[in-house]
This record gives C-alpha cells, structure tokens and sequence, in this order.
C-alpha cells in the first residue's frame, strides 16, 4: 500500500507538456513538476512559488520525442524538483546549429511556467547529444550552469577558458557502458588547467539514461 501510494503521489507531482510554438514544426516535451509554494496560504502562488533547476536532455538524434520517454524522467523530476526538457533534433540523423533557436524558445516557455533558479540550469546529452550539450552551452554564454556528458568525452571543437569566478561551469562524466577512459583522462586534464570544476561517476550505471543521478546534479548546482 505504501508503495501504491508514493506512486499516486509521484504522479500528482508532475505534469508532461508539449512546448507548442506556430514555428516549431517539432516541439519540445516538458516533465514540468506542479507549483509547490512558499506560503500555502497566499493566494499569489505565482510569486511564493519556489525556484526549480532544470535540465535540458540531448540524446541520439531521432526527430520528435514522445511522450514515454518523458514518463522515464516522471520520478526523478518529481523527488529533486527539477523541469526536464526533451527537445527533438529538426534532422534526424543529427544535432546541429539549426536546433539553438529551438533551446532558446524552450527555455523562454519554461520560464513563462514556472520560476527557474538561474544557478541551477544545466544541460546533459548521451553520445552525439552530448557534443550538441556542450554546444549549447557554448553558445549561450553563462546561461547554463551545467554540463553532463553521458558515454562521450569532450567534443573536439570545445573551446575551454578559464572559469569565470562568479560563473563556474560545473562538467560532469558518467558512463552507462563500460568503455576506455582515455579521452576522458585528456579531457580532465584540459578542465583542470583551465580551472573548471569537474566531477566523474567513476561506477559504470548500467542503466541507459541516469535519470535520477542527473536530477540530484542539478539540484546540487545551486550549492556548489
């Protein structure tokens, strides 16, 4: 019974929405946890509403992403109170430039939902996603707090500089695969000099997603 219950529960606790816009041919999903405010007697929940991290989430390039895969990320979204985002790639066969504007409007959307902590927005991606991760977070600028790289290294083309003091970009490497740890050595190397925070899950998951590891690093930027 208490089983059944903490699942009613978890249900309740989130919401999965489509990010329609008249531009977006196809849009992004959103497991979006429900307002939770400050002062449950206020009738202003917009205000007393409590700031939530969010992550983007890249994986392989596919198109349009439906909805059970948002249901993977239903429980970690609702115990770490973290928004997830799940674009889908405008090409199928891969990430690139063409899919920034999209990033842009989904944030854009997210915020106009809920009130996001600004130190607590990250971004993640799973092979190919993870070279497009960094690229996003490249090329907005201290927008995003975050960087998780899922079963890949560093893309070639990063440019790494020295991290800004009062805004660190915290990297994070996971495998869910056992695999040779080379480049990723390299790539620590590289983070180190610069002087970019960095950690490693050093156990291989076993899982193909990560989902409740990634929620709880996002929630934990907002300390670190």
């Amino acid at each position: 019974p208490d089983l059944i219950a903490q699942a009613d529960l978890i249900e309740d606790a989130v919401q999965i929405e489509t990010l329609e816009a008249p531009e977006v041919a196809k849009p992004p999903l959103a497991v979006l946890p429900k307002p939770s405010p400050h002062d449950d007697s206020s009738d202003d929940t917009t205000n007393n509403e409590m700031p939530l991290g969010i992550l983007f989430f890249f994986d392989e390039p596919r198109g349009q992403v439906d909805k059970d895969t948002g249901e993977l990320w239903r429980v970690a979204a609702a115990r770490y109170g973290v928004v997830v985002v799940l674009p889908g790639s405008t090409d199928t066969n891969r990430w690139g430039r063409q899919d920034l504007p999209l990033v842009a409007r989904a944030l854009d959307s997210v915020r106009s939902r809920r009130p996001i902590d600004p130190s607590r927005i990250a971004v993640a991606g799973r092979g190919a996603g993870g070279a497009f991760a960094w690229m996003v977070a490249e090329s907005f600028g201290g927008v995003f707090r975050g960087v998780a790289l899922i079963d890949t290294g560093l893309p070639r083309s990063a440019k790494i500089t020295p991290s800004d003091p009062g805004l660190p970009l915290s990297i994070l490497f996971c495998q869910t695969v056992a695999q040779k740890t080379r480049k990723i050595d390299a790539d620590r190397s590289r983070l180190e000099k610069a002087g970019l925070p960095f950690g490693q899950i050093d156990e291989v998951l076993n899982e193909p997603i990560p989902t409740e590891r990634l929620a709880a690093w996002v929630e934990s930027l907002g300390v670190l």
